[in-house]
């Protein structure tokens, strides 16, 4: 029985070792565990810190572009604005001129045309003058030569001329 008794004993502390190595084993990979959980909650909470600033830079970039996009559209309206007031204002110039141009062609046109027209109807009153003139002539020589043509007249309706 010692035997079986000692073999047994052995055998419990045996068991006994093993069991103890399997739970110093065990709470090893526990502990690994533990540390690799705590390491990857570690790793976590910096992403996402990181995560939180990376969007806190891109919110802020976001509202620097939004502002610098209003200053843009701004500027470009107001040089917008000012190059079409500038063209504005030269063609009104131009066109200005143009109209002064073609008045004056026209002034110079209408001072041409009124010189033709003066000088024409001035010279068509001359000769219709020597036309009037002419005839005046030739009923003063006429009448001198019928004598008073109202007397000549009488004469016929009284039946005292002679045909």
């Amino acid at each position: 029985g010692v035997g079986a008794a000692e073999a047994l004993s052995g055998a419990a502390v045996l068991l006994a070792a093993g069991a103890l190595g399997t739970k110093a084993q065990e709470t090893a990979t526990v502990a690994s565990l533990q540390r690799d959980r705590d390491a990857t909650r570690e790793e976590s909470k910096l992403l996402k810190e990181k995560l939180a600033e990376l969007e806190e830079k891109f919110f802020v970039a976001d509202m620097e572009f939004e502002q610098q996009s209003q200053a843009m559209r701004k500027e470009f309206d107001t040089t917008l604005k000012v190059k079409l007031d500038t063209l504005r204002a030269e063609l009104t110039r131009e066109k200005d001129a143009a109209i002064r141009e073609l008045k004056s062609a026209q002034d110079s046109q209408l001072e041409e045309l009124k010189e033709y027209y003066t000088s024409r109807y001035a010279t068509k009153v001359s000769e219709m003058q020597a036309m009037l003139d002419e005839k005046d002539e030739k009923i003063i020589a006429l009448e001198a030569a019928l004598g008073d043509p109202l007397a000549l007249w009488w004469q016929r309706v009284t039946g005292q001329a002679k045909v």
